[in-house]
């Protein structure tokens, strides 16, 4: 009996792997009560089971070894292949980070050349303010931008600032003042 079972088990297994799933197999001496409620079938028949509802399958039609092989072989070109094209894009993908990386430290020294060409001028204004009487220096503070104005005094002297100051117009002083105030805090 139990060599009946195993024998019912490997060919349960070989017809699953050819692709007879779903089909019934011939009877043997102890199936033939029908404990399963299934017809009893006659020994060298072989009889379908009853089709359950749901999506109709193809009939699998077995495949030897050499198209077996053939598909796997194409599944390896086809992954050879894409291997090549991510390899490539990888490659465009650095081309372009160096690209802009090199762009990036262009950028950098065109920035820093302008900080330091505007800090020079800034530098060269704060001297000759610096060695202007504070009259003239005041008069002229009063038509700078509020912001030029900043960066200048800022720099200068606070004795030279607080001259010049005392002769801007007041309500322009009090906010240069407050500003200078505002920028030392920080």
């Amino acid at each position: 009996m139990m060599r009946a079972a195993h024998a019912l088990a490997v060919t349960l297994g070989l017809l699953v792997v050819v692709g007879l799933a779903g089909q019934t197999l011939p009877a043997t001496g102890e199936a033939k009560g029908g404990a399963s409620g299934k017809a009893v079938v006659e020994q060298g028949a072989v009889e379908k089971a009853p089709a359950e509802k749901g999506p109709a399958e193809k009939p699998t039609t077995p495949r030897g070894p050499n198209e077996r092989r053939q598909e796997l072989d194409e599944k390896e070109k086809q992954l050879l292949e894409r291997e090549a094209q991510l390899r490539a894009l990888e490659k465009s993908i650095e081309e372009k980070l160096q690209q802009l990386a090199r762009r990036r430290a262009e950028l950098e020294q065109v920035v820093k050349g302008r900080e330091e060409k505007r800090e020079a001028e800034i530098g060269r204004l704060v001297r000759v303010y610096e060695g202007m009487k504070p009259e003239g220096a005041a008069r002229l503070v009063e038509r700078l931008d509020a912001q030029v104005v900043l960066e200048l005094f800022t720099r200068m002297k606070e004795t030279k600032v607080a001259k010049i100051l005392a002769l801007v117009e007041p309500t322009r002083a009090v906010r240069i003042s407050e500003e200078l105030a505002r920028r030392k805090g920080r």
